[in-house]
């Protein structure tokens, strides 16, 4: 969804358009970080001995890849302007989620939930 949410900011000819390709990003980046804090949550778990160390070197690795981005970011920005920075991004974004969906596949692996006996 953050992809898409950038390829409508790299066809906002209007300022509505614009505000609606905007507003969609932040929420849709805003979700992403929370599905990471949960997710760094449930690694931690509940009866993990020093668990705000966990935390943190979690928190640290969950950074890499938001520096890498900013980096990939500033080069398409430096080379194509706004424009390539929001290619660059949406680019990323689709090619992730198209590489969660093979190994899904592949693996067979489903997002039904498992109870726990």
């Amino acid at each position: 969804m953050n992809g898409l949410a950038a390829l409508i900011l790299l066809a906002a000819n209007q300022p509505s358009i614009y505000l609606a390709g905007t507003t969609l990003y932040l929420v849709t980046e805003g979700l992403c970080w929370a599905r990471s804090t949960a997710l760094m949550v449930e690694i931690v778990g509940v009866e993990t001995s020093d668990a705000s160390t966990l935390y943190s070197v979690l928190n640290a690795i969950v950074t890499i890849p938001l520096l890498y981005m900013i980096k990939l970011d500033g080069f398409g920005f430096s080379k194509f302007g706004t424009h390539g920075l929001l290619w660059t991004d949406a680019l990323a974004n689709l090619l992730m989620f198209a590489v969660v969906a093979l190994i899904l596949m592949l693996c067979g692996l489903s997002l039904r939930r498992v109870r726990a006996s």
